[in-house]
């Protein structure tokens, strides 16, 4: 080897030949019991940081995108801002013993809650749709998810809110957003003189990231200002709260308890 090399003698005198025995190793102990450690070490404390900095740039750049978002775009069919808005807001749950049911919130323009709904039919798994052919599918038709449909069909026609928010923190999120849709399609078509009094002229319907919403569900913020709310709700009301101002719910976890590192990269 190179290395060795440079430590063994070109003699070839029996003498000669013992010592270069003796520097291979000694040169053999060296490298194998402090030089290679060494550099492992090395190797792994540098990898580490350098891994630290990618994900601490990457973090900071998500959470910079999420900074600079603006509200969800609220506007009246001339494209001016709603000011007196009403948001709803929709977190799927496990529901039943695995945990809260999916859970609905009302907030007014100044980010309070007006109301809120849980709809355990619409927890856990949700059911595919039975379609039959020849019959439009109706979730109202539909014994396992009916009873919630229409609860939820009367909450919506009570607040009619100018958007609707689903986060998709969950799989079975897609599934909840799309029977909450089907049913403000109802809403919709069954209410068309009493919507044209929304500015909007329609319930608006988005979907949107709940990883701030989660960090401040359990955020001492949350505690303080909704003690005796459970979790879900705290989530779904800071998911309407984004749609208001996003800037507002992310800083809140930024406080002395530091909520926003259990945030993961992945905004």
């Amino acid at each position: 080897a190179p290395l060795q090399d440079l430590y063994v003698s070109d003699g070839i005198s029996e003498s000669s030949q013992a010592w270069n025995d003796m520097r291979r190793d000694a040169l053999r102990l060296a490298v194998e019991k402090y030089i290679m450690p060494a550099i492992r070490s090395e190797t792994r404390r540098r990898l580490a940081a350098d891994a630290m900095e990618v994900a601490l740039q990457e973090t900071a750049d998500n959470l910079w995108n999420f900074a600079t978002k603006a509200p969800v775009p609220i506007v009246d069919d001339e494209g001016h801002e709603v000011h007196d808005k009403r948001i709803m807001a929709a977190v799927y749950g496990a529901g039943d013993k695995a945990g809260p049911p999916s859970t609905v919130v009302l907030l007014d323009q100044h980010g309070t809650m007006i109301d809120f709904l849980h709809l355990p039919q619409l927890s856990g798994f949700i059911p595919k749709r039975r379609t039959i052919a020849g019959q439009p599918y109706s979730i109202f038709d539909d014994p396992k998810k009916n009873r919630d449909a229409m609860r939820f069909k009367e909450f919506v026609e009570a607040h009619l809110p100018h958007a609707l928010v689903v986060g998709m923190g969950h799989p079975e999120a897609k599934a909840l957003r799309d029977e909450l849709h089907n049913v403000i399609e109802r809403v919709t078509a069954e209410n068309t003189m009493v919507l044209q009094s929304l500015e909007t002229g329609a319930i608006l319907k988005f979907s949107a990231d709940e990883s701030i919403a989660m960090a401040w569900e359990n955020s001492k913020a949350a505690e303080a200002e909704m003690p005796s709310s459970p979790p879900i709700i705290r989530r779904a009301v800071a998911l309407a709260r984004q749609a208001l101002d996003p800037l507002a719910v992310l800083a809140s976890t930024c406080g002395q308890f530091k909520e926003i590192l259990t945030v993961g990269v992945e905004l």
